[in-house]
C-alpha cells in the first residue's frame, strides 16, 4: 500500500507528466496548503470491509527555475491515518509527518528523497509495534512507473503492511 492517499499519488503523477526540464537553480513558485477530510472504506484487501479516515494536511511548494518550470516539489504532510474494522470496530492509528521533495530530472525521471514519520502504529501497552520512520529514496520513470525503493536510514518494518493492518484488526 502506497503511503499516501489516493489524490495524492494522483497529483504527483500530474506534476511529473506536465514536467521536463530541471535546471540547477530553483525559486519558489507556489505554495498551497490542503486540508484532508476524508473517509472510504476498502474491501478486498482484509477479510473484512476496513474504513480508512484521514485528517490533517498536506504543505506543498512547487518550486521552477527562471522559465517557470518545476525543478523540484517539497510536501510536508501532517496526517493521521485511522484503519477501522467495519464488523468488530477495532481500530488502529498511524500518522505522516515529514518531508517529500521530488527532483524532476531533465530526461523526464523523478526521484523522491522521503523522510520523516511514514507510518507508525502503537498500541496500547504495546509500544511501537510497527514502524517506517526515516529517510528513504523512491524512483520513478519518464512515464511516472515506480522503479526503486532504496531505504538510507531509520527504522523500516519489512512487514507486510497490509497483512499487519489486517491482523491487528482481526
Amino acid at each position: 500500500m502506497w503511503r499516501r492517499s489516493r489524490w495524492l499519488t494522483c497529483a504527483l503523477f500530474g506534476a511529473i507528466i506536465a514536467t521536463s526540464s530541471a535546471p540547477a537553480i530553483a525559486v519558489p513558485g507556489s505554495r498551497e496548503l490542503i486540508t484532508i477530510d476524508e473517509s472510504f472504506v476498502v474491501r478486498g484487501a482484509c477479510r473484512f470491509p476496513v474504513r480508512i479516515e484521514e485528517e490533517g494536511q498536506l504543505g506543498i511548494r512547487t518550486h521552477v527555475d527562471a522559465s517557470g518550470a518545476v525543478v523540484f516539489v517539497a510536501e510536508t504532510p501532517n496526517i493521521d491515518t485511522f484503519f477501522t474494522n467495519t464488523k468488530n470496530g477495532k481500530s488502529v492509528h498511524t500518522r505522516d509527518v515529514g518531508l517529500d521533495k521530488t527532483v524532476f530530472e531533465q530526461d523526464g525521471t523523478a526521484w523522491i528523497l522521503s523522510t520523516g514519520l511514514h507510518v507508525r502504529f502503537v498500541l496500547p501497552g504495546g509500544g511501537l509495534v510497527f514502524g517506517r520512520i526515516g529517510l528513504q529514496i523512491i524512483t520513478l520513470d519518464a512515464s511516472g512507473e515506480f522503479v526503486s525503493l532504496e531505504v538510507i536510514g531509520g527504522r523500516f518494518d519489512d512487514r507486510d503492511f497490509r497483512d499487519f493492518v489486517c491482523g491487528t484488526l482481526t
